[in-house]
C-alpha cells in the first residue's frame, strides 16, 4: 500500500495527453477533447461532506548569500545570477 498526499490553498491540476481533472473551491472539473464516458454500476453524485488539510509551515529563515551573488552580477554587468 502506498499513498500519495496532495493539497493546495487554491487548487490542484492533474493534466495528461490534453485530458484534464482540476479541483478548486470543493468543485471537480473534468476536461477533455473528446466527449467524456462514465461507466459504473451505480452512481451517486453527492456535494462534499467536508474536509480540510493543514498546509505545511513554511521556512521562515533567509536565504544566505543572495545579496552578495547579486551585487557580484551587477558589477560584472551580468543580467544573470550564479
Amino acid at each position: 500500500n502506498q499513498q500519495l498526499t496532495l493539497a493546495s490553498p487554491t487548487q490542484l491540476k492533474l493534466v495528461a495527453n490534453g485530458s484534464g481533472l482540476t479541483l478548486k473551491d470543493g468543485n471537480i472539473l473534468i476536461q477533455c477533447p473528446k466527449a467524456a464516458v462514465f461507466k459504473a454500476s451505480v452512481k451517486q453524485q453527492l456535494g462534499p461532506q467536508g474536509a480540510s488539510h493543514a498546509a505545511p509551515a513554511l521556512s521562515t529563515s533567509k536565504i544566505q548569500g543572495c545579496a552578495e551573488k547579486i551585487q557580484a552580477a551587477a558589477n560584472n554587468g551580468s543580467p544573470f545570477v550564479k
